[in-house]
């Protein structure tokens, strides 16, 4: 069959392609998912040469189907992949909750002392919080407050900066990017490849 060089218009419509699978391999690991960018690129470059850009790409079917079937050649079941999505909802609940707990605890502290007395003038600082690494406080004057504030301490940096991404990785099951390969004995790479 005789092949014919691509145009820039036709490799520009294959790394879009490529890109697009890319896209749905997010939850893979790196190495594995520029292994089957590789295979398919090279591949669809292959049979553009022979049949057109158009068949080619055409003859990988829906983009969401093909990755799903390389994460379950690299995963198994779908409950024990990696999930992006889980891990951005794990770390917005994460940062939800600690402000939450944060401001409440606060609020309820404000609260308190102007319930003992109504008309409280003078600096408040509330403790409470100091298994956060915060220590909100506030100053009343005739019980109106009048400025607001929260140190921070090291231990806070820890637990507002570090631990989304903790519970980001925690939620989202990105640890059985490492544990899984090694508990099912499967190497990297593409379905093909590993046949």
């Amino acid at each position: 069959m005789k092949t014919h060089p691509l145009t820039m218009i036709e490799r520009l419509r294959i790394e879009n392609t490529v890109w697009k699978l890319d896209l749905e391999l997010a939850d893979l690991p790196p190495r594995a998912a520029k292994l089957i960018r590789r295979e398919v690129m090279a591949n669809l470059q292959a049979a553009a040469a022979e049949v057109g850009t158009g068949p080619a790409i055409e003859g990988l079917g829906n983009l969401h189907r093909l990755a799903l079937e390389y994460m379950s050649s690299e995963y198994g079941s779908v409950r024990r992949r990696p999930s992006l999505r889980t891990a951005v909802f794990w770390e917005v609940a994460y940062v939800i909750v600690l402000f939450a707990v944060a401001f409440s605890a606060t609020g309820a502290f404000t609260a308190g002392v102007l319930a003992a007395d109504p008309s409280a003038t003078g600096h408040f600082a509330y403790h409470g919080l100091s298994f956060l690494g915060l220590e909100p406080f506030f100053d009343l004057k005739a019980g109106q407050e009048k400025a607001i504030g929260m140190e921070v301490g090291p231990l806070s940096l820890g637990i507002f900066l570090i631990g989304p991404f903790i519970a980001a990785f925690v939620g989202g099951r990105y640890w059985r990017m490492w544990t899984g390969r090694r508990r099912t004995g499967r190497p990297h790479g593409t379905p093909a490849q590993r046949a």
